[in-house]
Parts: C-alpha cells; structure tokens; sequence
C-alpha cells in the first residue's frame, strides 16, 4: 500500500496548526507532500540497477514506510534550502535573531531521511536483481 499525505504529515509530526506551536502554521501544503511522494518514487523509477515494475504513479507505489521516510526527507530537505535561501539576520530593540534560523534543522532532517530511503532503495533492487539474474521471481513488496 502507499504511502499517503497523512502517512507523511504523522511522520513530520505536522498533522494541524497545533504542531506547530511557534508559528501556528503547517509548514507544507497537500500538493508539497503529494510533490515530495512523486519524487521518492521517481528515485526508485530512476536509480539503478533499472528493474521493473516502474512505477507510474506514487499511488501504486507498495513500501508504505520507506515511501514515508523518502517523501519526508524530500520535503524537509526543500524547505530548508528555501529557508536558507531566504535567511535574513534580524536586529532590533537589543534582540537579535534569525528569521530562518531552523534551516540548519531541515537540511539535516532531510538529508538523514533522505540517505536512509536511497540506502534502502539500494539494498532492495540489490537483492531483486540478484535474485532475477539467479531465475528467482520474488514478490513485488520485496
């Protein structure tokens, strides 16, 4: 089954305004998610050894958890080169401050979930063409 827009809201821990108390917003939008779920399955699609089934759509896609971490390391990873992109330092009234301060937590976020999809994306294609070049069909879901 794949993974779905609150599949990847729970594990971000972004599911309503209220989990994000300092700035009592969500940072991402349905399309951002169903954006960041598009790209995971495009790296599957897309890294190699090329093995089939390609996947023509995220909805199709059967690795519910590793499609969650994939599509949450796209997504924060986005976001903290938007923040750091638009990082201002902001001074005033003896306080100082950064108006994008939580980059440097995206980026590393994104990154680490990020690693730990493609790892995993390497290891399961491995052990798929080992086994086809072996006359071995196992069950899509592995």
């Amino acid at each position: 089954m794949a993974a779905s827009v609150d599949d990847v809201r729970n594990m971000i821990m972004e599911r309503t305004y209220e989990d994000n108390e300092v700035l009592d917003e969500l940072d991402f939008v349905d399309d951002d998610i169903e954006w960041a779920l598009r790209r995971a399955v495009e790296y599957w699609n897309e890294s190699l050894p090329l093995i089939q089934p390609v996947y023509e759509d995220w909805e199709d896609f059967p690795f519910t958890y590793h499609h969650s971490i994939g599509a949450a390391g796209e997504l924060l990873l986005a976001k903290g080169h938007k923040l750091q992109r638009n990082r201002i330092p902001v001074q005033g009234e003896g306080v100082a401050g950064d108006s994008r301060a939580r980059a440097e937590f995206y980026l590393e976020q994104g990154t680490r979930m990020i690693q730990e999809y493609r790892h995993w994306v390497s290891m399961v294609k491995a052990n798929r063409n080992a086994a086809s070049f072996a006359g071995i069909h196992p069950h899509p879901s592995y």
